[in-house]
């Protein structure tokens, strides 16, 4: 594959690639239930919005830092009753939007986190 569009980049392995993205959810068990591929310069969020969750209520879909968006997880959280579970850094392991601005003394109100004064 060549081209800008195909060329992404592991921030983990600090490299360059050429190809595609897979995002993948699974069930507790490992089980695949979607799929989604995604050019290799496609961030990881953008990915997520082009998934259809074909989820129970009450379902938790865990992520890197890559997959934070906190707009996106008050949408599923309040019309699909789903919650995002985004691991922010190293120190802050799969904390939800409302832990994570209780730990940082931010209010979410309006679906916008601010600091608390």
């Amino acid at each position: 594959m060549k081209g800008e569009q195909w060329r992404g980049y592991n921030a983990s392995k600090r490299e360059y690639f050429y190809g595609v993205k897979v995002q993948l959810v699974t069930t507790g068990k490992g089980v695949p239930v979607e799929l989604c591929f995604v050019p290799g310069s496609e961030h990881d969020v953008e990915a997520l919005r082009k998934m259809y969750f074909d989820l129970p209520a009450e379902s938790e879909l865990y992520g890197d830092s890559a997959f934070t968006e906190y707009e996106m997880e008050e949408l599923y959280k309040e019309t699909e009753l789903i919650k995002l579970m985004i691991s922010r850094s190293s120190y802050i392991k799969w904390v939800s939007i409302e832990d994570f601005a209780l730990y940082h003394g931010l209010s979410n109100q309006n679906n916008c986190l601010k600091q608390e004064t």
